[in-house]
């Protein structure tokens, strides 16, 4: 057994990795995130409060480069796992991204010298479409079989079931359609338990759905890692359209497309606009703020806290700042603890002794 490629270890990689800029990381390629919006559609009225948050309303969705903040996309595969079809989630996502949809990325499959070669170079170049900071790839050979291993974090275990059978899908479908052929895989595992066996209104669920959706009936549950595995034949083949130096063009081509993308503002930079917003019009409040940003007080906290930071600390903060900008006016102590919320210019003072004592964002 050898490894290929792993894009979290040293592997084989006969290509430099392609490196975009610092911002792509905790960000999604608005071309990957359209179909699952498209997927949520049809659950109640989830879309419209989806669409209120960071990067998931149309015009930052219509354009390629925009990268939307992970933190918006997680919402997205939360409302997805709901359905308890999975199998036709994972199918109307998988039908969103036809062959093309995810340009350059999609290119590549069919560039390289073989199937494999073509594999690795689009699993080297994730981050053109996906977040690189959650999301990870391995390739390994083992006689006859090539597996690949999906490794990916996920707090919720729905998410990262769907995830996986999406993201693995994708690429069964991407190798076919590169190849011209049928690229069966041989064999699936997840480290999900074995889904429900029944019969739903849109055809048969369960693992039944999953073999007919991976094209293969040997499925594992409960594994160690989620995989697909293939026959080294099928990917080692040489490709009869093979165009010497095509991969590298567009390897460069990709370099390019990551400079020029457009990360819009995070989840993180949206919470603290309205905190900021809060705090200048005196108490800010935990309630009002979730409203705003089409929330509930306790998933902003919950996601304050994946960022390292709580609500307490957060407004520490926004006082701290808009303390130091009314400093600079003619305004009292009084006055400034008054607009700000406090009880007395004395309650402003220890606040403000406790704000210096206090590692500052970003220290």
């Amino acid at each position: 057994m050898r490894t290929l490629y792993s894009s979290s270890g040293p592997g084989i990689r006969r290509p430099a990795p392609v490196a975009g800029p610092a911002s792509v990381a905790g960000t999604v390629a608005a071309p990957l995130v359209r179909p699952l919006l498209a997927a949520v559609s049809p659950i109640g009225g989830e879309r419209t409060r989806l669409g209120r948050l960071p990067g998931l309303n149309p015009s930052a969705l219509a354009d390629d480069l925009t990268r939307i903040p992970s933190v918006s996309v997680v919402p997205v595969w939360e409302a997805l796992t709901s359905v308890e079809d999975g199998r036709a989630i994972t199918a109307a996502v998988l039908d969103g991204l036809p062959m093309g949809a995810l340009g350059v990325w999609d290119q590549l499959f069919a560039a390289g010298r073989t199937l494999l070669d073509g594999l690795r170079d689009a699993l080297d170049l994730w981050c053109v479409v996906g977040d690189p900071a959650v999301t990870s790839f391995e390739v390994v050979a083992d006689g006859a079989l090539v597996t690949v291993r999906h490794l990916a974090s996920a707090a919720d275990p729905g998410v990262a079931a769907l995830r996986t059978r999406c993201t693995l899908g994708l690429l069964g479908r991407r190798l076919a359609a590169a190849g011209r052929t049928a690229v069966t895989p041989v064999r699936a595992a997840f480290v999900q338990p074995a889904p429900r066996r029944h019969r739903g209104p849109e055809g048969p669920t369960g693992s039944a759905a999953l073999a007919e959706l991976f094209g293969t009936a040997n499925l594992d549950f409960g594994a160690g890692a989620d995989t697909v595995t293939f026959l080294a034949a099928d990917l080692t083949r040489p490709l009869p359209d093979h165009r010497p130096g095509l991969s590298e063009m567009l390897r460069e081509y990709a370099t390019m497309r990551l400079q020029a993308s457009r990360p819009v503002a995070s989840w993180l930079d949206l919470f603290r606009a309205h905190l900021e917003a809060g705090v200048n019009q005196g108490a800010p409040s935990l309630a009002a703020l979730a409203r705003a940003m089409a929330s509930s007080p306790r998933t902003v906290q919950r996601r304050l806290g994946e960022h390292g930071t709580t609500w307490r600390a957060e407004v520490d903060l926004a006082r701290a700042a808009h303390a130091a900008q009314l400093r600079e006016s003619d305004l009292t102590m009084r006055s400034m603890a008054a607009r700000m919320g406090y009880s007395d210019g004395r309650a402003l003072r220890r606040a403000m002794r406790r704000w210096h004592e206090a590692p500052q964002r970003g220290a």
